[in-house]
């Protein structure tokens, strides 16, 4: 089974009605152990069903459960105001990172973190028609860049970039393409992400953070290499006892390099996707537990019929924090 989309949803906690700032005030250890279930319904030709009968076809639906467990671990220098860090970085599909944060004065923070991804099964020749397709893995590393909290404001700047290698990219070897065909086919190159987002809490109730980003998919083959605009809305309500709730919207829009070889036209794809998750705090009296629902939904509208995806599902993590 595999996602289209993954909608984040962070606990509110980390963050204060004062001005925003990642490093916190007590020197020492802090993290956070976090064990998840996840159950997702996912249509998606480039990494469904393992049996296509046309190129021009809705994706089948693919389901099932994971356990999804992660960590987050950190060590914060208050004299000279440095944080290092490492663990699972949600935001980024469940890659293991580790970096460090540096305070520079007035400037804000300063962030450099490596990123391990997490490696998906995808199919050797997607276009595989009657067959059944055969897997292969993605693998690579990233990075991401940071400058936080910027001159002592909610601001934040950031830049990630994944690189992508298949195992065994054969993209189009199926319908007889030429060797310069199929090179458009290509899924191995970076993704590259350059962010800028605000983090207003207009009351202690609330916590509202607009994150609008360009995206780049610089894809070794031209068909496939897209760029485009992408804009998250992530939203926390902060005002019950016992409770918090979250809500995550993105919308994005990308467009392709070159004309694509087997369909004829330049691919443009509409995203969006939804995330609700509701946490309750101190479950059964322990102080340091947290336990969340939560329901997201995801959509990839294409010109070309074959890219286009649907992903639903739900999940159940209990988190402990020390």
């Amino acid at each position: 089974m595999k996602k289209l989309l993954c909608v984040a949803l962070n606990s509110a906690m980390i963050f204060t009605v004062q001005a925003y700032d990642q490093i916190p005030a007590a020197q020492g250890f802090a993290g956070s152990l976090t064990l998840a279930v996840d159950s997702s319904s996912s249509k998606s030709n480039t990494s469904g069903d393992k049996f296509i009968d046309s190129l021009n076809s809705s994706a089948k639906s693919d389901s099932g459960t994971e356990l999804a467990p992660g960590f987050e671990l950190s060590y914060t220098f208050t004299g000279t105001r440095t944080q290092l860090f490492a663990g699972t970085e949600h935001g980024d599909r469940g890659d293991l990172g580790a970096g460090i944060r540096q305070a520079v004065g007035s400037l804000g923070n300063l962030r450099a973190s490596l990123l391990l991804p997490a490696g998906e099964e995808v199919w050797q020749d997607p276009y595989a028609v009657g067959v059944e397709r055969d897997d292969t893995k993605t693998s690579g590393t990233g990075m991401i860049l940071g400058w936080e909290h910027i001159f002592e404001s909610d601001f934040d700047i950031t830049y990630s970039q994944h690189s992508i290698e298949l195992d065994d990219e054969r993209s189009g070897t199926a319908l007889g393409l030429t060797p310069a065909q199929r090179a458009l086919l290509s899924r191995e190159g970076d993704e590259k992400t350059l962010a800028v987002s605000y983090h207003w809490v207009p009351s202690d109730d609330h916590l509202i953070i607009p994150t609008l980003s360009h995206v780049n998919q610089d894809l070794d083959g031209g068909a496939m290499a897209m760029d485009g605009m992408q804009f998250n809305l992530d939203y926390t309500y902060l005002g019950l006892q016992d409770w918090e709730l979250g809500a995550n919207l993105m919308r994005s829009t990308l467009k392709s390099d070159d004309v694509n070889p087997i369909f004829g036209q330049k691919q443009d794809l509409d995203s969006y996707a939804l995330g609700l998750e509701a946490t309750y705090l101190r479950p059964f009296n322990l102080p340091d537990w947290e336990l969340s629902a939560g329901l997201h939904y995801s959509k990839e509208n294409s010109n070309i019929k074959f890219y286009e995806g649907e992903s639903t599902g739900m999940d159940v993590a209990l988190t402990y924090t020390f």
